[in-house]
């Protein structure tokens, strides 16, 4: 007897049951938990809160890069329009000290033609732009000279560069102007150079004062004698010098790290960054038990937090240049492989040597441009109150919807019982094992919200 196929009727369009507001918050947290925001159980430490593998972040609303011609035209669009008030500035130095083992892979070693020639590049880049960016009349508050080790630029050619951008840029009265560099480029004939060039703070990597870790990192100076570089630098007074000390690096102990940050508080410098040698992620057991004593010395100090892993010694410290990328001010890029934030579009000069050395006479060497995404605001927002160990949640519901705080529960709730934040009233702040999952934090309430807002804000059922 064949085999009957009964067919079974389609209900009607109208009596297929609605999504309720439960299945759509639902439908939304189980997709949430695949960001990578949620802390894992354990028992052991703080530092394995999280996946030993980095998750992306999640983009909302992503456009392609823009590339070639078509990201010039687009830079010079972006720098001809009204910008904000409050303005920032990055010139990168791609250049590395000769013979030291922890500089990136990329770093070039400056010779003095090169020097001379990259100098005379990055003036002009400086020079065509900074005539378009003073029609506007906006000041720059903080400019920055960063990358591999810009002190590794010969002396007269970074105060040429120095030079320049006071010249040819508005910056304001009080404008923070940072170069980067290592303690032991720190002579006497390159600080006189560029101080007068008109540089007023150094912020300078220490690594540490412990000769055999110096030496495994290929540094030049033993730990005595950067002591004495320091020390003497800081005694000038002429500028404001913030040192970065590293914790987390092979055969380093709890007594040693304790030691190099109670002897560099003893030296009083303006501020002090505590800086992780490896990246969070690798689930470093030591490494958080440093940052946790790190954290310990410097709260037994009068020194002042400014943000997560920095804090302010004196009051000359206010580590401006750090404060503005958190709060995604806009920041005009120069020299090779400088990144730039115009309008929410991150702006990448090239970083080939050859190609930005060609063209920056010419015309600006912008390699790409990434376009903001859809949750950019909402972005800049958490970002720059998560810096500062501060998030206000109920100003996030005013801006961004009333829902939003009611959604984050859930995230919330993990992260409380996880130790790594607390909640006082309606601000967010988090724990020392939260300061030293800063990063993760943020970019998890960042991809949580985001996914949040994609998916059409569903009613909160918590």
């Amino acid at each position: 007897m064949p085999n009957l196929q009964v067919p079974v009727p389609t209900p009607p369009r109208n009596m297929i049951p609605e999504e309720t507001p439960v299945d759509a918050f639902t439908r939304f947290f189980r997709k949430a938990k695949s960001l990578g925001c949620f802390p894992q159980a354990t028992d052991t430490s703080y530092a394995c809160a999280f996946s030993g593998e980095e998750t992306p972040p999640y983009a909302v609303g992503s456009q392609a890069p823009v590339t070639g011609q078509r990201a010039r035209a687009l830079w010079s669009t972006l720098i001809d329009a009204p910008l904000d008030q409050s303005l920032a500035a990055t010139i990168c130095v791609p250049f590395g000290a000769s013979g030291t083992m922890d500089k990136g892979a990329d770093a070039i070693p400056a010779g003095d033609a090169l020097s001379a020639a990259y100098a005379d590049a990055v003036i002009c880049d400086i020079m065509r732009d900074g005539a378009r960016i003073r029609q506007q009349d906006n000041p720059i508050h903080a400019l920055v000279v960063s990358g591999e080790t810009p002190t590794a630029l010969a002396a007269r050619d970074l105060a040429r560069i120095i030079e320049a951008a006071r010249r040819n840029l508005t910056l304001a009265n009080d404008c923070e102007i940072t170069v980067e560099g290592r303690i032991a480029d720190m002579t006497p004939e390159r600080i006189r150079a560029l101080t007068r060039a008109g540089v007023n703070r150094f912020s300078l990597s220490l690594l540490s004062f412990q000769t055999p870790l110096r030496q495994a990192a290929g540094r030049r100076a033993d730990g005595k004698h950067a002591a004495n570089i320091l020390s003497d630098l800081i005694e000038t007074g002429q500028v404001t010098v913030n040192v970065g000390l590293t914790y987390g690096l092979p055969n380093q102990t709890t007594a040693s790290f304790r030691k190099d940050l109670e002897t560099l508080v003893a030296m009083k410098p303006d501020g002090i960054d505590l800086v992780p040698h490896a990246p969070i992620h690798t689930h470093g057991l030591d490494q958080y038990a440093l940052f946790e004593e790190g954290a310990a010395v410097m709260a037994a100090t009068t020194c002042r937090r400014i943000s997560a892993g920095h804090w302010a010694c004196t009051p000359r410290e206010r580590n401006l240049s750090a404060l503005l990328a958190g709060r995604q001010t806009p920041c005009l890029p120069f020299g090779c492989g400088a990144e730039g934030l115009v309008e929410g579009h991150r702006v990448l000069v090239t970083d080939r040597l050859e190609d930005y050395l060609s063209t920056a006479g010419r015309e600006k060497p912008v390699a790409m441009v990434l376009p903001p995404t859809d949750n950019h605001r909402l972005a800049h927002v958490v970002t720059s109150q998560m810096q500062t160990l501060a998030l206000d949640l109920a100003g996030l519901g005013r801006s961004f919807g009333d829902s939003l705080p009611m959604a984050l529960l859930p995230l919330l709730h993990c992260w409380v019982n996880a130790r790594l934040v607390r909640i006082e009233g309606h601000i967010l702040r988090p724990t020392t094992a939260g300061e030293y999952w800063h990063a993760t934090l943020t970019h998890g309430l960042i991809d949580y919200l985001s996914l949040y807002t994609e998916m059409g804000c569903p009613e909160p059922c918590v």
